[in-house]
């Protein structure tokens, strides 16, 4: 199975990624790092994407921001995921005026020209798809 991540970088992009390399996923992740650009060198997701590439050999990342609508259509083209998980975020809400952007503009991709069946994550059927339960990471924090 094939899964795309936006937002791969981040705390729980990240995960996702972990969780579905570790059940023989191929997975896709895409994170443009815009937490350098807004928080400085100390909030960059690099060293977690650095991680994710070295731990699982069919993880395959894309520096690619979600709102670029040519960008994305090429990727779903590409890649013809399975699966979608829109984790793609930024964190503080001052930041964050991007957000319905990015889900607007993948959501709209999704709804219009790609077949493949989109739905918003549900824990319940990830759970279900993956016949395991899903970590709890409340209060974790990403390494940075």
């Amino acid at each position: 199975m094939r899964a795309l991540i936006t937002g791969s970088g981040g705390l729980v992009g990240s995960e996702c990624v972990r969780l579905l390399s570790e059940h023989g996923w191929d997975v896709t992740g895409i994170d443009n790092d815009m937490r350098r650009q807004f928080f400085g060198p100390q909030g960059t997701t690099a060293a977690v994407v650095e991680s994710l590439k070295n731990t699982f050999p069919k993880y395959r990342h894309l520096p690619l921001d979600v709102r670029d609508r040519q960008g994305i259509r090429e990727l779903f083209g590409q890649e013809r995921p399975d699966f979608v998980i829109h984790a793609a975020a930024q964190p503080s809400h001052d930041k964050a005026a991007g957000n319905g952007l990015s889900t607007e503009c993948l959501t709209e991709f999704l709804r219009g020209e790609n077949p493949i069946t989109a739905s918003v994550f549900n824990p319940d059927f990830a759970e279900q798809a993956l016949g395991k339960q899903l970590p709890n990471v409340t209060g974790a924090q990403a390494p940075i």
